[in-house]
């Protein structure tokens, strides 16, 4: 069975309900596929489980016998209690030992007292290890894709709240902007930020848009000002190279949109005459002016404003809104005579 509501995937991977026995949990966000195979193993076994209880299979047993996780699983740990299995593995051996798995429970086989996570990658829908989780009732099947602005939001909160920190308007948003797809590694540098923050003797930490800025790596930022510069220098082709590139590296086409308003801003402070950029963005600032006059500039803000606001309120592919923007701007300033 599918689970595909936020909700219901969090209270699955607290409780999961006695009726099923295993979880494949699949898809691009790996740091995300492991935080939440060990968060059912935490729901499982409680908080510090017996070794005996933990079983990791390996490909080569799988392979050698895909009966093998059901004979792992029906067998009794040695110092009794509930089971835990664990399998990291190609989808065909995966796959060979859920079909192996389920077929045992067809013709009438008990129930084990275990349950197991198959671990995996990105998994298209006519995979055979997916469609067969998805159709199983005593089987849950959760995709994990990349954090998007919301889910970051919520990780973020989470975090600090655990650590008892406070954080600013200005430095949340930062975080957001610089956080990438991998929830892993998110999580890391929450933590490394939270420790850093942290006073000796002080029981939470106060962060600072300064704290971001000095801290936190802007995560894949020198592909988004190349997609930008593609996008700004009429370098069509570039550019949707660079944008599923990007995509496909979970970087959040808000992430790249916000970035490439922050960008036409400077431009348009260039423009008018008040500065409002650094002395590294000035040769890339100076060439896109050369292609874009004042009026196309506005026009160009006002359209990066609207896509933002449809990524986040008409339910439509984001990465969609966000291409055919920028693929429209890089066909515009293509056709752009170069001042």
């Amino acid at each position: 069975m599918q689970i595909k509501r936020s909700e219901e995937i969090e209270a699955f991977l607290k409780a999961p309900p006695r009726d099923v026995e295993g979880a494949l949990i699949h898809g691009r966000d790996q740091g995300l596929v492991r935080e939440r195979s060990k968060a059912l193993e935490a729901a499982v076994l409680g908080g510090a489980p017996d070794p005996f209880q933990l079983v990791e299979l390996s490909e080569a047993e799988i392979k050698d016998a895909p009966g093998a996780l059901y004979a792992e699983a029906a067998s009794i740990s040695m110092l009794g209690g509930r089971k835990f299995i664990r399998l990291r593995m190609s989808a065909d051996a995966a796959g060979s030992a859920l079909e192996a798995y389920l077929g045992e429970r067809e013709t009438g086989a008990a129930r084990p007292d275990a349950f197991f996570v198959i671990e995996a990658g990105d998994l298209r829908p006519s995979s055979a290890l997916r469609k067969a989780a998805e159709s199983a009732a005593s089987v849950a099947a959760i995709a994990c894709y990349p954090d998007d602005e919301t889910s970051l939001e919520a990780l973020i909160e989470t975090v600090l709240q655990q650590a008892r920190a406070e954080i600013s308007h200005e430095a949340k948003l930062a975080l957001v902007e610089r956080l990438g797809g991998d929830r892993g590694v998110s999580r890391q540098e929450l933590e490394k930020l939270v420790l850093y923050c942290t006073s000796p003797g002080a029981s939470g930490a106060e962060i600072g848009l300064s704290d971001v800025l000095a801290l936190i790596g802007d995560t894949g930022g020198a592909e988004v000002d190349q997609l930008i510069d593609a996008v700004l220098s009429g370098q069509v082709e570039a550019a949707a190279r660079q944008s599923r590139r990007l995509s496909a590296e979970g970087v959040h086409p808000v992430r790249i949109l916000r970035a490439l308003g922050m960008h036409l801003d400077r431009l348009a402070a260039l423009e008018s005459g008040k500065g409002g950029y650094s002395y590294y963005q000035a040769e890339a600032l100076k060439r896109h002016a050369a292609r874009w006059p004042a009026r196309n500039v506005a026009r160009a803000q006002g359209l990066v404003l609207e896509a933002e606001l449809q990524c986040k309120t008409t339910g439509l592919p984001a990465e969609e809104i966000s291409e055919r923007l920028l693929l429209a701007l890089a066909r515009g300033a293509r056709e752009a005579p170069a001042g």
